[in-house]
């Protein structure tokens, strides 16, 4: 009896370890959405090396999240996509552990800020859910408001003492980490510079802290000065700059943070320079030999989508030229099929960068069809199909009867849906027709619900969507 007591004590506990999510210190920050999914573990990679654990393969503080690919001749342990050849998921006492990239519930998780606009919610002018109206009625008298957002006095009394305090007391890595990200995003204060805070922890022998004060440089933005642009642009791509600030040759997590940090600069700058500067060492990096780690070229595709040149201005116009002209470039190129998981995110980066109404949406919106066709003449790719599968539901501006060629996007999302031999583009295909406006994409979802058909969840949520 106590053997069978001990060996149900042990099976609960490796459950537990199992199926329990250890999220990434700081909280998730998913990044863009529509990305080809992570695989494995997804957002349960390990925040920093430990002692007897192995190192994490991607990225996991403050930084959009990306497929981690892996190098010629080895078995990826996270960011294979389902079917991808020699994937699986993180092993925790010698039993593998992988998600299922089928299920809807992984797409909602990655996707639904933009649907639930959490923040706008919690700091909303409106008094907030669990006030005293109604016991007290709504037509008395305010005194107060019970808001959430901290006043700007708030910030720069409390709270930024109160995290620096916290970031000079401590040594620990999650702590350290997590105060660099806040500090972010409050960005220079008076009496406050964030840029001499992050720079001195980019030489810390912690490999977490190095590259959480990278993409911390770049969450924070124009906020903290142009050095820091030189300084995410340095480290990108392994300079001067990059090597003095570091100590040495910068490491390819660390380049691939800044990297990322790069994009979110230039999306959150309104200064043309600045965008160009990014998109200049992006570029560079997206065809240097130098450059061909696979976190690397990933970081560099999806920070590519984010800078969001003004196609209004004649300079932005040539910029995001430049963009698209080497994106498609390399998304068009035959690298063979070891690529296809890399190359798969030019796709949606192309779809951001690429509004709708542009004149460049046409020739996109033809060669993403193509993709999903199989008529672009390359090997058979499902990361490449289920990636084209979720640009073009962005693509499309409405889907009605008698819009002739709005109504071929609709219809070619329905076939794949339909037809298409991988389970997960046909599941991206079914929420890229939810994502299309309009009559028609609404009557093909509706239509599909009185059939038979293990997409149902996948339906409901994109008439959800719709």
């Amino acid at each position: 009896m106590q053997h069978s007591l001990l060996r149900g004590l042990l099976c609960g506990l490796a459950t537990s370890l199992i199926l329990s999510p250890a999220f990434a210190h700081g909280g998730q920050y998913t990044g863009p959405g529509d990305v080809v999914p992570p695989g494995g573990g997804g957002g349960r990679t390990p925040s920093g090396p430990r002692a007897g654990k192995p190192k994490p393969t991607g990225p996991t503080t403050g930084v959009p999240t990306a497929p981690t690919a892996p190098s010629p001749g080895s078995n990826p342990t996270t960011g294979g996509p389902p079917g991808a050849p020699g994937a699986r998921g993180p092993v925790t006492g010698g039993i593998g552990v992988t998600d299922d990239l089928t299920q809807w519930d992984i797409w909602w998780e990655i996707n639904k800020a933009r649907y639930l606009h959490l923040k706008d919610a919690i700091h909303q002018q409106d008094p907030v859910s669990g006030g005293d109206d109604i016991f007290l009625g709504p037509t008395r008298r305010r005194d107060s408001r019970d808001l959430l957002q901290p006043t700007d006095k708030d910030i720069q009394d409390d709270v930024v003492p109160a995290l620096r305090r916290a970031l000079d007391a401590t040594a620990k890595r999650d702590i350290t980490s997590s105060c660099m990200i806040a500090l972010a995003k409050i960005g220079d204060r008076p009496g406050f510079r964030l840029h001499e805070v992050l720079v001195p922890r980019l030489a810390s022998q912690d490999q977490e802290i190095r590259e959480t004060a990278a993409i911390a440089l770049g969450i924070a933005g124009p906020g903290a000065g142009s050095e820091t642009l030189t300084m995410l642009g340095g480290l990108a791509r392994d300079d001067a700059t990059g090597r003095s600030a570091v100590g040495g040759r910068v490491d390819d997590r660390v380049r691939t943070f800044a990297t990322y940090g790069l994009g979110l600069f230039a999306g959150s700058s309104t200064d043309h320079t600045h965008k160009q500067q990014v998109v200049d060492v992006l570029l560079r990096n997206l065809t240097d030999p130098a450059a061909d780690s696979r976190n690397l070229r990933v970081a560099t595709i999806l920070s590519l989508g984010l800078v969001i040149p003004d196609s209004n201005d004649p300079a932005g116009r040539q910029l995001q030229r430049r963009a698209v002209d080497g994106l498609r470039t390399y998304w068009l190129a035959d690298l063979g099929p070891g690529t296809h998981l890399v190359q798969a995110h030019c796709a949606t980066s192309l779809q951001r960068l690429i509004p709708p109404t542009d004149a460049l949406a046409p020739e996109l919106r033809t060669q993403l069809t193509a993709e999903l066709q199989g008529k672009l003449r390359r090997q058979d790719s499902h990361d490449l199909t289920r990636s084209a599968a979720l640009a073009l539901g962005r693509m499309a501006l409405s889907c009605s009867d008698g819009d002739a060629p709005e109504s071929e996007v609709c219809r070619t999302l329905l076939q794949v849906a339909r037809e298409h031999k991988d389970v997960q583009t046909r599941a991206f295909a079914t929420m890229a027709l939810g994502q299309v406006p309009g009559t028609l994409s609404r009557s093909l979802l509706l239509a599909q619900l009185d059939q038979k058909s293990t997409r149902l969840p996948w339906i409901a949520l994109a008439l959800g969507v719709h």
